[in-house]
């Protein structure tokens, strides 16, 4: 079994979490969670998980720019580290129209109207996608 990768479609409010598969293969939506308790389940993630890296959608304005929640992601990133066995790495990946596509995937595969208003399932379907772009970065 391989190591896990955990993925975080940071935000403000709520944080959606996604997490590989024990083989590297699959790629599983996780929990949505409020932003304010993202730290202690990362934390009992890895103690759960033999996880070895934790990447972080990285959002941006248009112009390259960082925004306020890249400064609380940051924040959170910081006290991560000192949180967490130091062997894990933790990385950012470009989020960039992550949540656009996880309303057209959620669209394409028939959810129904009321289900796909509700944003949890849309920060799920984003961090499988930042943890889709992660690994496949690495190839």
């Amino acid at each position: 079994m391989q190591p896990r990768i955990i993925a975080i479609d940071f935000g403000l409010k709520r944080c959606g979490i996604a997490i590989s598969g024990p083989l590297g293969i699959s790629l599983n939506p996780l929990d949505t969670i409020e932003n304010s308790a993202l730290l202690p389940k990362l934390v009992e993630l890895c103690h759960a998980y033999d996880v070895s890296t934790i990447v972080f959608g990285e959002s941006q304005h248009k112009d390259g720019t960082t925004n306020k929640q890249v400064k609380e992601q940051l924040k959170v990133i910081d006290k991560l580290k000192t949180s967490i066995d130091t062997n894990i790495k933790i990385d950012t990946i470009d989020e960039s129209f992550t949540s656009f596509e996880a309303k057209q995937i959620i669209f394409q595969s028939g959810v129904k109207k009321k289900e796909r208003r509700n944003k949890s399932l849309v920060d799920k379907v984003s961090a499988v996608l930042i943890l889709q772009r992660y690994i496949e970065s690495r190839l």
